[in-house]
């Protein structure tokens, strides 16, 4: 099977590079030209014509896209910006966010992974508060994760060997609740609210919530044998 064919015209420079490089991606076979045709490209346009796909619309939108979000994120001074286009430039920025939380693992201090939400309007609010709750509990905190959907990963880092750390993180993740709830957030957007969470189960639902929870569960579980001693 012949390979898809694609014909750039009209752009050029590094926009021209980028639309290229996707195309490449995505199995084409790019033919650049510049805004002035030699001889050459009029032949290939000429010999190929009913077999080129003319490139416009979809991923030039991409593009400007691209290129406005690169201007924001670049205006608050950030350390890198990476352009990711096609699959396998996806995938090595993807690989990085996979391999972010076994690398905190490697550093032999207990990771208390919290799954929190916040509007995405308030995630900047919340990236200056964890670096005031680091300082002032004197805790590592890493965070990482879903920003697209405000799903951020705060990791309060424990050191088990400090016998005053667990007492630290403990009040680390009170004031990390109450202001996440504060900001309109979720105390947990994926993994739920279990054992681990139990004693801020009170401040994250209301009693008529949690009174639905208990409603549901005895309808379900009318013996209370499934996950005894839990709560709900």
């Amino acid at each position: 099977m012949s390979a898809k064919r694609a014909l750039i015209t009209g752009i050029t420079g590094q926009d021209g590079s980028y639309l290229a490089e996707l195309l490449l991606e995505n199995g084409y076979e790019v033919f650049g030209l510049t805004r002035r045709l030699s001889a050459d490209n009029y032949w290939r346009i000429d010999h190929l014509k009913d077999q080129l796909t003319l490139i416009a619309g979809d991923l030039l939108d991409q593009l400007s896209l691209i290129r406005a979000l690169e201007k924001v994120i670049r205006a608050a001074k950030p350390l890198f910006v990476d352009r990711a286009l096609g699959a396998a430039a996806c995938e090595r920025i993807w690989q990085l966010r996979r391999e972010f939380s076994y690398s905190l693992r490697d550093t032999g201090l207990t990771k208390l992974n919290e799954d929190i939400v916040v509007p995405r309007g308030r995630l900047e609010d919340l990236f200056r508060f964890t670096a005031a709750l680091q300082k002032k509990h004197r805790l590592p905190v890493a965070c990482f994760g879903h920003a697209g959907d405000g799903n951020i990963h705060v990791n309060v880092m424990v050191d088990r060997s400090d016998t005053d750390a667990e007492r630290r993180s403990e009040e680390a993740l009170d004031e990390l609740f109450r202001h996440i709830l504060a900001l309109k957030g979720v105390i947990t957007g994926e993994h739920g609210i279990g054992i681990a969470k139990q004693r801020w189960w009170p401040l994250a639902a209301n009693a008529d919530v949690r009174a639905l929870h208990r409603t549901v569960k005895y309808a379900l579980d009318p013996n209370g044998i499934l996950n005894p001693g839990k709560f709900v």
